[in-house]
């Protein structure tokens, strides 16, 4: 069981005492990363610092295929741990 397998993520959910509403799943993958956290009901932040790109990203949010949609695009993983939200859109 692997991404993007919503049973991962309640394995995790139960192992870690995680509460969905405080939880991010942060990748570079549209297909996997994303696409797990909205079938987990988690939200998620892009990094472009990877694989996909801002231009599949807003695609999936404006409807092009909403189970890659991210709730955040970042552009770096810094940008996100340090909260410049110069660098974050969602």
């Amino acid at each position: 069981v692997g991404k993007p397998s919503p049973q991962l993520a309640e394995t995790l959910m139960k192992k870690w005492s995680l509460e969905r509403s405080r939880t991010i799943m942060v990748g570079d993958r549209l297909d996997t990363d994303v696409a797990f956290a909205n079938r987990a009901g988690i939200a998620s932040a892009l990094v472009l610092s990877g694989v996909s790109t801002l231009e599949q990203a807003e695609a999936a949010q404006n409807g092009a295929n909403a189970d890659m949609s991210p709730t955040y695009i970042v552009k770096t993983l810094l940008s996100l741990v340090s909260g410049n939200g110069d660098e974050m859109q969602k």
